[in-house]
């Protein structure tokens, strides 16, 4: 399964889409387990990283994406 970041800067339901129909099991997360205890995990760029990153921080999710990063 792909763990698809949602750290609340992008409209994400597309990237899973495209996954999907690329044969992949992806799922939209904003649950840090879910992160870590995925097969692999993709982080959405975004215009403004500052924000993003901020938003990972505030979440627990930017310590789930180094721990699944390993």
């Amino acid at each position: 399964m792909i763990a698809v970041v949602d750290y609340g800067v992008n409209n994400l339901k597309s990237v899973v889409r495209a996954l999907e129909a690329g044969g992949h099991r992806a799922t939209l997360t904003t649950d840090p387990e879910a992160v870590r205890t995925a097969d692999r995990v993709l982080v959405p760029g975004v215009g403004n990283f500052g924000q993003g990153s901020r938003n990972l921080a505030e979440t627990g999710l930017g310590e789930a994406v180094r721990e699944a990063a390993g």
